[in-house]
C-alpha cells in the first residue's frame, strides 16, 4: 500500500498538471516558497505547493484532497499574495500550500468589479482608473485582494463571494468550511465613481490664553 506522501501526490496529479505541483528541491519550489513578505513564512516548508489556474482547478483540487483532510492525513494552507507576516498564515509545514496567485482577472461591471484572488490592489486600482472608478480596498498596492478581504478592512464595505464550494465537496467540519472561504477564486467588490470619494485629514488646533497655537 502506498504511503501517505505518495497518495497525496497522486491526488494532486489527478487534479492539476504536473507543472502546477511544486516539490522541495526544485528551483521553482524554492523561488515560490521564498517569495513571501515575511521571513517567518519562508522558513516553513510544505510537502507540496499546488498552483491552480482556474476556479475549476480549485474545485478539483479540494475535492481530490477531501478524504485525506477528513482523515487528518494532510493539512492545507491557502496563499493569496503572501503578505500576512505571521508564520502559518499562508503556508503549512509538511502539508499542501495552495497558491492562488495564478487566479487572475479583473472584470468591471455596472455596479461591481469581479477580481481574481491572485490580483493585488495595485492592479485593481490601475484597471479601475481607466474607467473613472474605484473601490474600497487596500492602501498598499502590493497587498493581495484575497488576504485583505478575509483579514478585514478599514471600511464597512461588504465583500461578496462570487463562487462557493459546498461543504459537501470538502467536508462538514468548520475548519473545512474555512478552507472553502479561503480558497475562493474571485471576489465581487462594489464600485464608486471617483467623484463620490474623498480622503484627507482633519486637524484640530488649540489656543491657549494669550498665545496662538504654534507661536514660539
Amino acid at each position: 500500500m502506498a504511503d501517505t506522501h505518495t497518495q497525496i501526490l497522486s491526488a494532486l496529479t489527478g487534479a492539476l498538471t504536473e507543472s502546477a505541483i511544486l516539490r522541495p528541491g526544485s528551483s521553482e519550489f524554492e523561488n515560490n516558497n521564498g517569495a513571501y513578505f515575511s521571513a517567518f513564512e519562508k522558513e516553513i516548508t510544505p510537502s507540496f505547493i499546488a498552483k491552480p489556474a482556474s476556479a475549476k482547478e480549485v474545485q478539483d483540487l479540494i475535492r481530490a484532497l477531501r478524504p485525506y483532510l477528513l482523515d487528518g492525513l494532510v493539512q492545507v494552507a491557502v496563499r493569496g499574495t503572501g503578505g500576512t507576516p505571521f508564520a502559518g498564515s499562508a503556508n503549512i509545514q509538511n502539508g499542501v500550500t495552495i497558491d492562488l496567485r495564478g487566479l487572475k482577472g479583473i472584470n468591471v461591471g455596472e455596479e461591481t468589479v469581479e477580481v481574481g484572488s491572485g490580483e493585488t490592489w495595485k492592479t485593481v486600482y490601475t484597471e479601475l482608473e481607466k474607467h473613472g472608478l474605484t473601490t474600497a480596498g487596500g492602501r498598499v498596492g502590493r497587498v493581495g485582494v484575497a488576504g485583505l478581504a478575509l483579514g478585514g478592512t478599514l471600511t464597512r464595505t461588504k465583500y461578496k463571494i462570487t463562487l462557493k464550494l459546498s461543504r459537501r465537496q470538502v467536508g462538514s467540519p468548520c475548519s473545512q468550511a474555512a478552507l472553502v472561504l479561503s480558497a475562493t477564486p474571485s471576489w465581487s467588490l462594489r464600485l464608486f465613481s471617483h467623484l463620490e470619494t474623498w480622503s484627507g485629514q482633519v486637524r484640530k488646533t488649540t489656543q491657549t490664553s494669550g498665545l496662538l497655537s504654534g507661536a514660539v
